[in-house]
């Protein structure tokens, strides 16, 4: 996989994810209140030169001014991400909320202290591995 796109969301960009996946304008706001920057990339196989591919990879990494602004855009977060997987149900496992997408993606979210840290359709066989390599490597710009 290669990087594709990146770019930055935004406190505004965050409150609109929010709200378009089923959180309230008012939760929204709060949750995205305290952003303290942000990237974001999509990743496709190195083959993929431009057509259309269902195996891309999407990942997030946001930074917050203190821990309870972190707290509140992961718990946002938890209301968000099931409408946005197609997937009622949630699964918590140790601090990590994981939503299944289709047969072979999934989508996890974590906070660790003042940052919080998303990986879309990521394969369910590499999926843990993927988003722990994310903590060692990623940085917010």
């Amino acid at each position: 996989f290669t990087e594709r796109v990146s770019s930055v969301h935004g406190e505004k960009g965050l409150e609109i994810f929010l709200r378009a996946h089923g959180v309230n304008h008012a939760k929204a706001v709060v949750a995205s209140t305290g952003w303290g920057g942000d990237r974001m990339a999509v990743y496709a196989p190195i083959t993929h030169e431009g057509s259309r591919t269902k195996s891309t990879i999407g990942v997030s990494l946001s930074s917050w001014d203190d821990e309870t602004d972190a707290i509140e855009y992961f718990e946002a977060l938890e209301d968000a991400l099931p409408r946005f997987a197609g997937k009622s149900q949630v699964k918590r496992t140790d601090g990590v909320l994981h939503f299944g997408i289709g047969a072979t993606g999934a989508v996890q979210a974590e906070r660790r202290g003042q940052q919080v840290l998303i990986v879309i359709d990521a394969p369910k066989t590499t999926a843990d591995a993927l988003r722990l390599e994310l903590w060692d490597s990623w940085t917010v710009k």
